[in-house]
């Protein structure tokens, strides 16, 4: 082997990003995020992926994210809170932007353009980029009436309500404001006060919730639980899916099940090879089905995709699996979503990476400020 030309594609692997860093600015100041890898650099991936790097990228646990009606992407991250990217620049926002570093489990664009941002302990954030006085945050919190500071997942319904699944059960932040925006569901309507960690509505207009101790769903006018086959309550739904078809596909600590309307399936390990937690259940513009796989003991189990359509050979399966071995920038997968050119974002503990069905590739932040 050539050890001379291994070392020098080591090293230009390592500088690459470097040349077509992008240095974000925050209110004339470059961010104080560390710009460091996040990922030791392996030769066999440097073949297999690509590798894009930027001053601002988002470099640790990616919770949540979506892309806006402008086109803009944002992702929510565990430690260092909110970050955009315009396809240009990564943008991290900070304590002077008027949010900080917060934990942001996750988020939700309403009818108006506001960015909707549910946290661990600090409640939620409405992000309003057509304030006029420069504040474009808006904190909410049990002191403004929410019933909970931990805020898991954000809905809207046709009223143009919003549905916060917190740590305390249900709440409701009414569009016709009255002074009391904020409606406690759980306690109102007799529901369980336990932690809901999921929402999603299907093509009838059901609202459903997947919570710690129960599956049920909203008709518009009455809760109604769903039973496993057995009778018994789904336990710990930390995701919830209606999919184009009208099937219910629930991630719980039991693994993976889909309803159809009349059945539960319990889709088995043995069946799909899923044996980590189902953090997130997404369906792309394909109706392909996407599961992000981890746990809270620090293991992963990459992406995993159904794909309805695909034909079944001798020992064939409808499920594919991606790691960090096919190119993902980590294991621990907690967010999936799809870009407006069919590209799919993938959230990791590590940061972000993307797949365009064929190359995985990887944002990173440069190795250093000033280059190798």
């Amino acid at each position: 082997m050539n050890y001379g030309f291994l070392f020098l594609l080591l090293f230009f692997a390592a500088c690459a990003g470097q040349n077509q860093s992008k240095i974000a600015s925050i209110g004339g100041k470059q961010s104080e995020t560390p710009l460091t890898w996040h990922k030791p650099f392996v030769l066999s991936e440097f073949l297999n992926i690509k590798i894009e790097s930027y001053a601002n990228a988002p470099n640790n646990f990616v919770r949540t994210g979506l892309q806006d009606k402008s086109g803009n992407l944002w992702f929510g991250s565990w430690e260092q809170g909110l970050y955009t990217y315009n396809f240009t620049n990564f943008k991290h926002f900070t304590e002077a932007t008027g949010i900080g570093r917060v934990a942001i489990l996750s988020m939700f664009e309403d009818k108006t353009g506001k960015i909707w941002l549910g946290t661990w302990q600090h409640g939620v954030y409405i992000y309003d980029p057509s304030a006029k006085n420069g504040k474009n945050f808006q904190n909410f919190t049990q002191k403004d009436g929410l019933n909970d500071n931990y805020v898991y997942s954000i809905f809207e319904d046709t009223k143009g309500d919003i549905w916060l699944a917190t740590a305390a059960g249900l709440c409701i932040y009414k569009s016709s404001a009255d002074g009391k925006n904020f409606l406690n569901v759980s306690k109102q309507e007799g529901l369980s006060t336990q932690a809901i960690y999921s929402i999603t509505s299907d093509k009838t207009g059901k609202i459903w919730f997947g919570a710690e101790d129960s599956v049920f769903y909203y008709d518009g006018s009455t809760f109604h639980h769903l039973k496993n086959n057995d009778g018994a309550a789904f336990k710990g739904v930390r995701s919830i899916l209606a999919d184009k078809k009208g099937n219910i596909w629930l991630g719980n600590l039991d693994g993976l099940f889909c309803y159809d309307g009349k059945n539960i399936k319990h889709i088995s390990a043995k069946e799909t090879a899923i044996k980590h937690e189902v953090w997130n259940i997404y369906e792309d513009s394909k109706g392909n089905i996407w599961f992000g796989l981890s746990d809270y003991q620090g293991f992963g189990g990459g992406l995993a995709c159904y794909n309805p359509s695909a034909e079944l050979g001798a020992g064939g399966t409808k499920f594919t699996y991606f790691t960090e071995k096919e190119g993902l920038l980590n294991n621990r997968v907690f967010c999936v979503f799809e870009d407006k050119k069919g590209i799919l974002w993938i959230g990791t503990s590590e940061g972000v990476c993307t797949y365009d069905g064929k190359t995985f590739t990887n944002y990173l932040a440069p190795l250093g400020e000033g280059g190798c």
